[in-house]
This record gives structure tokens, C-alpha cells and sequence, in this order.
């Protein structure tokens, strides 16, 4: 047994020494060139490329972590002074609406008007024969029937 724990502990001497020259071959004198991590400190390890191929997605934040600024109100002054604004040019909309229905109510009166003046012009300036004989009325072809307009108190039998 002795000579198998003389075996280990000439090879673990020899790790030792391996780990000794490495270190000073990389610029120390024995003194471990690794980053220390003490509570609070964190090296931020490269991302590199991202497994979904997507590189122009960059990494979201957490909602929790997004800060949220305070918004900015108007005051109550503000929005009642706005509100009277708003009130004043729904008003005046409603005023401009009313004014073009009573301006199309009157044009389309005045346009009766006129079509009722022209129908009485013309049932002035007609030149009237009346028929005494309703035989002839019998006797006419439709044509001539469809041109005659019977007037109530005229047709005389």
C-alpha cells in the first residue's frame, strides 16, 4: 500500500508543478489569472447568434423591468375649457345643419310652387272643344282617345 500512496502523491506533485508552469507561462507569477465573482458582480457572457436564425430580433426587456413614466393630465381647468370648446362647435355644427334643412325645405316648396303655377298656366292657355255627342267618343280610335281629357261638368249628354 505504501508504494501505491508514493505512486498518487508523486502524481498529484507532478499536476501541481503541470499547473504552475501554465500559470506562469501565461504572464503570473503562480497567481490565478481567473475572474473573481464576489456577491453582486456578474459577467455578461456574449449571446452570440440566436437558435431561431432571427438575428435582427433583439432581446425583449421583462414588462416589470420597462420603467413607466408619469403621465402627464391636463388639469381640471384644462378639460373643462375643453369641453366648452367642444360644445360651442357641436352647437354651431348643429345651427349649420338646420339652416341647410330649412334651406332645402324652402327650395323644394318654392320648386311645388312653380310646378303647380305652370300646370294652372297651362290649363289657362288650352283651347277646349267640347263633345256634345258621346257617340263620337265611341266611334274614336285609341289614339285619339288617349289625346282627349275629360273634364268633370263639361261632358253634356
Amino acid at each position: 500500500t505504501n508504494e501505491r500512496t508514493r505512486q498518487t502523491m508523486s502524481k498529484a506533485a507532478k499536476d501541481r508543478s503541470t499547473e504552475i508552469d501554465e500559470t506562469e507561462a501565461a504572464g503570473g507569477e503562480g497567481e490565478d489569472t481567473t475572474p473573481k465573482f464576489t456577491p453582486g458582480t456578474y459577467v455578461k457572457a456574449s449571446k452570440g447568434r440566436p437558435t431561431s436564425g432571427r438575428e435582427w430580433k433583439k432581446p425583449q426587456k421583462r414588462h416589470s423591468a420597462i420603467v413607466k413614466l408619469p403621465q402627464l393630465r391636463p388639469s381640471w381647468e384644462e378639460k373643462q375649457s375643453r369641453k366648452r370648446e367642444r360644445q360651442q362647435v357641436q352647437q354651431l355644427d348643429r345651427e349649420l345643419q338646420e339652416e341647410r334643412r330649412s334651406a332645402k325645405a324652402e327650395k323644394r316648396q318654392r320648386s311645388e310652387e312653380r310646378a303647380a303655377m305652370r300646370a294652372a298656366n297651362e290649363k289657362k292657355g288650352e283651347t277646349v272643344q267640347v263633345i256634345k255627342d258621346p257617340k263620337k267618343v265611341k266611334k274614336m280610335s285609341k289614339k285619339q282617345y288617349k289625346l282627349i281629357r275629360f273634364q268633370p261638368g263639361l261632358f253634356i249628354k
